[in-house]
């Protein structure tokens, strides 16, 4: 008898240990099933018909490979000009869905879920004229997840991406006894005696020469044998030397793990190049299978994430040298256990980790040993179920130790937060914080399977009023109308319900314990468990942050940040009349409820519509709040024996993001933290507050238009006017605008599509001095064409945030502006090759006081000795080159209403173009270009 088929039955566990993992298997499948049905039936409620359409034929394309859709022909909407009107129109399209010997096959598609597997089928019939065909051979897809927010309460209806992890294995997971007979075992051996041979030789740095000749080649054999037999005694004395001899039944146990560690280091490294070629195969189809149905599903927006399980069991996904999305070190398994895990299945497939008992899951290595016992056999506990079983790895306890080896991930955090969501960033970093206490390391998947785990913790439960029954509310015309909403600064000098009492602390314990009584299905919500692990974190038994103070401002942030997250904007409104509430916003009305009482509504409304005052304070709570965990994290890895083991390259774009723009300088203009106002707007209406000396810059939406599609979904909880910006600047406000997208075209891709009108608030223009009222003010067409040569002197940027690392910075545009605004004052605008715009301005009141006479001699003002020496100190303080390889643009404007010319009033367009050529030339005569220093 061969020697695999001698040792399957050598694993005998005893009736207490059987017991135990019988009865993890049936607990573990029936929790699975009921938890994954439940968030299914959440997402497919939310599903509309164009991502279930786009679901069904991402997984049937998945599993078929076939010549037939090498050329698949499928319509798609454009909007395109017709007759000079813009019109949505279909197009044809055709795609390539076929590669040749690429694998394909999804493992148990037969067995889809009945809540859509009816569905699923009809679509093939009805849409492709197809039947689901049987796939011969392995198929290596072995689960289609959800990642993010599908079914769970942040699972927005219409706004919701459908992110899909395409994990697939790329060797046979169970193995095939007919293929592991002596011969075949022995040729692996051989195989793995020469790969031994070749890493010593690689070790020892031969040469190709040397490695051909038969005296290097014997050598390599005997080393390779020596390592065989040092790692597989028992497998070389039966296998390789044939030796006799009696087995005992523990040698029998030792030589199925050699047997076993054979097979997996076979198939790892001897068969890599095939591996890495199906490896490449896999992606490249999975790729072009998610540009056919963007293209064809547009309204959907799915996204396919694939992954090889291999990098998946071992935390390897992507790098951030390569992708500004991967994190690459930074988290590795925390990625797995905190958000990758507790997706939804969409395949029938049974994560393992939930069918073992807590003290084999909780240990990597037991873990390991006990599914490949399973993979090989030696055990009959999962026989009924081994076909629709996927091994994503086992979800031990955050170590310490493992945490300070990650604890580079905070500066992930502050990269990822300098680019666009510090709030969503600050609850990253509170989380990863908390991990780092043991009384805390239950990652989100475990609490998934736990979720009162951490309510021990809880201290001090206040009591919690009894829910009333719920009122119908009657529609309103405009919901913010009914809170007299005013712009933030004129709250703060009333001195009105923001300083309520109940504002400093955040939502009650009690309360986020009474939501998961009337709303059960909070307990299988990752998202919701997230939030809860973290209000119970950072409550009283946190022991990090001793301030009571501080704690209650975390807490609050954290309600903030989670509302913010969760899009809780979708409630603002009361509930539509003779409609079901969903779950979701049910859960979201409690949390508004009870969360945000009057001054904390009114401040969280403030937020979500972008009103600058309440912006302002909260980035500046959220920057204080990041500060301090990172600075605690910083602590304990310092008082730590350990150290962080990040990748250093990733570790410099990162930590170079956290220093150049977590607090950035004055002149630097900044983006928006919060990415969902980052859209252009109908009308841009500016103003000058003369009482603050401040720029105002507002959204005027319309709410008249009849047609719901006319307002971008991003937009429609805004009142009529909300003030965006203010700042001291013109220009500074302005560019403010450009880049982070208020100025652009409305309603792109649509056939609402038009440009951002902008118009002065003519009652607000009194700038404070005669000599700026009378010659340096703006008129809407001024504006507007400013606006436009800015946008054409400062293309859109050929920019990797890598360069960060690679490139040494350099100054690649400079617009000087003149009389804008105020008599004498030189406005620089530049950008710099990182990305990074600023305006400074330098005022020349020896200039201002000589306007009248400047006026009718622009000439000696273009030539002045102060304007001239501004711009020259500017210009030597800047990496910026006039000439040679990596100059930058040089460009000026002058304010034509600021200087007496001959051109008719007509002409005002071409007088800018003569005044900025003029200046131009004026300037370069004085200015002096030498060789500027690196990194300035």
């Amino acid at each position: 008898m061969a020697i695999y088929q001698q040792l399957t039955n050598s694993i005998r566990l005893g009736p207490a240990k059987r017991d135990e993992l019988s009865r993890a298997v049936e607990r573990g499948s029936k929790f699975f099933h009921e938890f994954n049905e439940s968030r299914l039936e959440l997402a497919f409620s939310n599903f509309d018909l164009e991502m279930k359409k786009a679901l069904y034929e991402i997984l049937f394309f998945l599993h078929v490979n076939d010549p037939k859709y090498a050329a698949l022909s499928y319509m798609t909407k454009e909007v395109q000009k017709v007759g000079g009107r813009l019109q949505e129109v279909e197009v044809p399209k055709t795609a390539n869905l076929y590669l040749e010997d690429c694998p394909a096959g999804v493992v148990g598609i037969e067995e889809l879920s009945p809540r859509f597997q009816g569905e699923f089928l009809d679509h093939l019939k009805t849409y492709l004229q197809t039947d689901l065909p049987q796939v011969e051979g392995p198929r290596p897809i072995y689960s289609v997840a959800s990642l993010g927010s599908i079914g769970t309460i942040g699972h927005k209806k219409t706004a919701s991406d459908l992110d899909l992890q395409v994990q697939y294995e790329l060797g046979p997971f169970l193995i095939d006894p007919k293929e592991m007979d002596d011969a075949q075992l022995f040729d692996m051996s051989k195989a793995l005696i020469h790969y031994y041979g070749r890493v010593f030789g690689t070790k020892q740095k031969y040469t190709k020469e040397q490695m051909a000749t038969q005296e290097t080649r014997a050598l390599l054999m005997a080393k390779g044998k020596a390592r065989f037999r040092q790692r597989l005694p028992h497998l070389y004395r039966v296998l390789v030397a044939r030796e006799g001899g009696k087995i005992t039944a523990q040698e029998k146990i030792e030589l199925l793990e050699e047997v076993i560690y054979l097979v997996n280091t076979y198939q790892k490294f001897c068969l890599k190049t095939e591996r890495t070629r199906k490896d490449k195969l896999l992606k490249t189809r999975i790729g072009r299978i998610q540009t056919y149905v963007q293209e064809k599903y547009p309204e959907a927006e799915v996204y396919l994430f694939a992954y090889s399980n291999d990098d998946y069991r071992d935390g390897k996904h992507g790098t951030t040298l390569e992708s500004k999305e991967a994190s690459g070190s930074a988290y590795q398994l925390i990625l797995n256990y905190e958000t990758l895990m507790p997706g939804i299945q969409f395949t029938p497939m049974v994560p393992i980790h939930f069918l073992m008992p807590e003290e084999v899951n909780s240990k990597r290595v037991q873990y390991e040993r006990l599914v490949n016992y399973l993979r090989f056999h030696c055990l009959d506990l999962y026989d009924g179920m081994k076909e629709r079983l996927v091994d994503l790895g086992s979800t031990p306890p955050l170590t310490l130790d493992y945490m300070i080896a990650h604890s580079g991930a905070v500066y992930w955090e502050s990269f990822k937060a300098s680019s666009g969501n510090l709030p969503k960033a600050l609850l990253n970093l509170l989380r990863l914080e908390m991990l780092f206490d043991p009384r805390f390391n239950i990652s989100i998947m475990e609490l998934v399977k736990q979720p009162d785990r951490l309510n021990r913790y809880v201290q001090d439960l206040e009591p919690v009023a009894e829910e009333p029954e719920p009122q119908e509310e009657e529609e309103e015309g405009d919901f913010f109308a009914d809170y007299g909403i005013v712009s933030g600064a004129q709250v703060e000098q009333e001195g009105e319900i923001m300083a309520e009492a109940d504002f400093a602390s955040g939502l009650s314990i009690a309360y986020v314990l009474k939501a998961e009584e009337l709303f059960p299905r909070l307990k299988e919500d990752p998202w919701w468990l997230r939030y809860k692990a973290l209000k119970i974190g950072f409550s009283a038994a946190n022991q990090s942050v001793p301030s009571e103070e501080e704690r209650d401002r975390i807490s609050s942030i954290i309600d903030l940040g989670f509302a913010l997250h969760i899009r809780i904007s979708d409630v603002f409104g009361p509930a539509k009349k003779n409609q079901p509430i969903s779950h979701r916003d049910q859960v979201l009305r409690y949390l508004l409820d009870k969360a945000f009482p009057m001054s904390k509504r009114v401040q969280l409304e403030r937020i979500f519509m972008g009103e600058v005052v309440a912006v302002s304070k909260f980035e500046w709570e959220l920057k204080s709040l990041f500060k301090s965990s990172l600075a605690r994290v910083n602590q304990l890895v310092e008082q730590s024996e350990g150290s962080d083991q990040t990748n250093r390259d990733e570790y410099k774009i990162w930590y170079h993001y956290y220093e150049k723009h977590f607090e950035p300088k004055p002149e630097v203009v900044t983006p928006d933290i919060l990415s969902h106002l980052k859209v252009a707007r109908d009308r841009l209406r500016i103003g000058y507050e003369p009482s603050a000396q401040l720029w105002f810059f507002k959204s005027i939406q319309k709410k008249d238009n009849k047609d719901e599609k006319f307002s971008a979904e991003a937009l429609e909880h805004l009142p009529t006017e909300v003030t965006l910006f203010q700042h001291p600047d013109f220009l500074h406000g302005v560019t403010h605008c450009l880049m982070n997208g208020y100025y652009g075209v409305f309603s792109k891709g649509t056939l609402f599509e038009r440009h951002t009108q902008v118009e002065l608030a003519a009652s607000n223009m009194d700038l404070g001095k005669r000599s700026a009222n009378q010659y340096c003010y703006i008129t809407p067409d001024l504006v507007e064409r400013l606006i436009e040569r800015i946008t054409r002197s400062f293309p859109p940027q050929d920019y990797d945030y890598r360069d960060c690392i690679y490139k040494e910075r350099v100054i690649t545009e400079v617009m000087v502006c003149l009389n804008l605004l105020a008599y004498g004052r030189v406005s620089v605008l530049y950008r710099d090759n990182l990305k990074v715009w600023a305006v400074e301005f330098f005022d020349h009141p020896e200039v201002e006081s000589g306007s009248d006479g400047f006026f009718e001699a622009y000439d000696l003002l273009f030539s002045h000795h102060g304007i001239i020496k501004s711009l020259q100190t500017f210009l030597d303080q800047q990496p910026f080159r006039h000439s040679g390889e990596g100059a930058g643009k040089l460009m000026f404007w002058v304010n034509p209403n600021s200087v007496k010319t001959g051109h008719p009033a007509t002409k005002r367009k071409q007088k800018e173009e003569d005044l900025a050529a003029d200046f131009e030339k004026a300037a370069l005569k004085h200015l002096k270009f030498g060789k500027k220093k690196k990194g300035a």
